[in-house]
């Protein structure tokens, strides 16, 4: 029995740059490092560039903090504030 990786899926907004073995993405108005061998083969996004959906494996995820602590999901999305301007 073989050990199998899970993946999740994020919003990539954008591919800043590309290596050998990693992209630089931006995630949540965040920008960090993922090596491609975390990325699965059939995510959206997989080159400099790019933006879509990213599959990343739960591993590198938690790594870059892209879970809620202690667990292995997605955070929720953040609550929007109500806006101190008039609506008209």
């Amino acid at each position: 029995m073989g050990w199998e990786k899970k993946y999740l899926e994020f919003e990539c907004m954008h591919v800043e740059k590309e290596t050998e073995k990693a992209l630089q993405v931006v995630i949540n108005n965040q920008t960090f490092w993922v090596p491609k061998s975390q990325i699965a083969e059939d995510s959206e996004v997989s080159s400099e560039g790019q933006s879509g959906v990213i599959k990343l494996s739960e591993w590198i995820a938690g790594e870059k903090g892209l879970l809620e602590p202690g667990t292995m999901e997605t955070p929720a999305p953040a609550a929007k504030k109500p806006s101190d301007e008039i609506p008209f």
